[in-house]
């Protein structure tokens, strides 16, 4: 009974501070979103490499996926991948991409997100891309309009897209719909400096 006890302690223990983990982070990503509607975002950023925040982000999304039969995929082609920018900012955006996806694919036969990060130069590309066929030009044309969606009442605000692309853009980034590619596509571009300058990625 006392070795019983020792456990269930341990384990309560255990989830006591993923829970008090889980509420830090969460906290941080309000505290930075409401700066971010406000136009207040931190000036300092830290250098920060794709793997991290690609592994970030696995950790936090796998487990909301198991209940929905999506099939998710991370691949990036350097580990060495870096740029400044903000964990809490960049990982916001990506999770707000990934669960846009799960949820437009939810009624697929076919269920899966791939998120991945290339290089070119002088910029870093986080694709994320799911089995969706793409969307139309007319919800294309202003889904990054804030208060704009396509969601049933009560299942979602609209400033998710519009928030994530100024995000990105106090990063000195770029963030677009890929029209061109035959499933739904959104990319993240990156400079891998300080520098403003960034390279368009080529559509296939």
């Amino acid at each position: 009974m006392g070795e019983i006890g020792t456990i269930q302690e341990e384990q309560v223990a255990v989830n006591s501070k993923k829970i008090i983990s889980t509420v830090e982070r969460i906290s941080s990503i309000v505290k930075s979103l409401k700066k971010l509607s406000h136009g207040k975002v931190d000036s300092e950023y830290e250098h920060l490499l794709v793997t991290d925040i690609f592994h970030e982000v696995e950790s936090i999304i796998v487990a909301k996926l198991k209940a929905s039969n999506v099939s998710i995929e991370f691949n990036l082609e350097d580990e060495t991948l870096e740029f400044n920018g903000s964990l809490t900012l960049i990982g916001q955006v990506l999770l707000n991409l990934i669960t846009n996806s799960v949820q437009a694919i939810e009624e697929n036969e076919e269920k899966w997100v791939k998120v991945s990060g290339e290089t070119t130069h002088d910029s870093i590309f986080i694709t994320v891309r799911d089995s969706g066929p793409g969307i139309s030009p007319d919800v294309a044309e202003n889904i990054f309009n804030p208060f704009f969606t396509t969601k049933s009442v009560g299942e979602g605000t609209g400033i998710g897209l519009a928030l994530c692309r100024t995000a990105i853009e106090r990063m000195n980034g770029k963030l677009y719909l890929n029209e061109k590619s035959p499933n739904t596509e959104f990319v993240i571009v990156l400079p891998k400096t300080s520098s403003k300058s960034l390279i368009q990625k080529e559509s296939a």
